[in-house]
């Protein structure tokens, strides 16, 4: 099965009003190069407005988090990657894993898919509406936001320090995906959150003739690894990075 490259294609989608507790199935639909993507998303339960945000007098917010789907339906990852308030986050990153996926299809065919959903909020007394869009595929997330409770992605260069691996799992594949070649390589992009775990790992580059099952195999293995927490100030933060890998007949490596 085609893994689409890139593992982290991301799509364009189209608004989707809600209210707090109500039950949304809604189809997103996107042209690429490949051909027609299409993720089918029922967004339930949805997320509840803070109440202590509400007494505050702050009324309205946003949130984007990402989100892993498989090629058999099923949410394997996701990370919210900006907020305008962390308990905004919190009451995504409660409700989120309830959602239900069809299977993402290229051209009618399952596929795996990295999907980017932008919550708007908007509280009215006890309701809460929200619009869910996804983004384009510049996703600016080198950008902090601005605000003394939001959060968002941290820049690796305002890093006190380069995250260094705890853990690492290298990748297993048959030697014959090489097809007779010495050496092939892939660079996949992915976050570390604040305990030093890995999300979304997509890949950014491959050498040609990279057999996808090459690419799965980097990326099962990176999901596993364990990093040392990122922080700015000391502060533990999310954070984007990147992780070469060097595939050779008896190893692979990762530099």
């Amino acid at each position: 099965m085609k893994l689409f490259r890139l593992l982290g294609i991301l799509i364009l989608g189209i608004a989707l009003p809600f209210s707090s507790g109500f039950a949304s199935k809604e189809t997103i639909v996107a042209d690429t190069p490949e051909g027609e993507l299409r993720l089918t998303t029922n967004i339930s339960p949805s997320p509840v407005f803070p109440p202590s945000l509400e007494h505050n007098g702050i009324t309205q917010g946003k949130v984007a988090v990402l989100v892993a789907v498989s090629q058999q339906g099923e949410l394997i990852d996701w990370l919210v990657v900006e907020a305008s308030h962390y308990l905004l986050a919190r009451s995504v990153d409660n409700v989120i894993e309830k959602w239900d996926f069809d299977v993402p299809t290229l051209n009618g065919e399952p596929v795996n898919l990295v999907n980017r959903f932008d919550l708007t909020f908007e509280s009215r007394g006890s309701l809460i509406d929200f619009t869910s869009v996804s983004s384009s595929i510049n996703l600016m997330l080198g950008n902090r936001l601005k605000g003394p409770h939001a959060y968002g992605v941290a820049s690796v260069k305002d890093l006190d320090s380069i995250p260094e691996p705890i853990y690492v799992e290298r990748p297993v594949f048959p030697p014959e995906l090489l097809r007779g070649r010495t050496a092939m390589r892939a660079i996949l992009d992915f976050y570390i959150d604040e305990e030093g775990d890995v999300h979304i790992p997509t890949v950014r580059a491959a050498d040609d003739g990279v057999d996808d099952q090459l690419l799965v195999a980097a990326r099962d293995a990176l999901w596993q690894w364990k990093f040392s927490p990122p922080t700015i100030k000391g502060k533990p933060v999310v954070a984007q990075a990147a992780q070469p890998f060097v595939f050779r007949a008896l190893s692979v490596t990762s530099k």
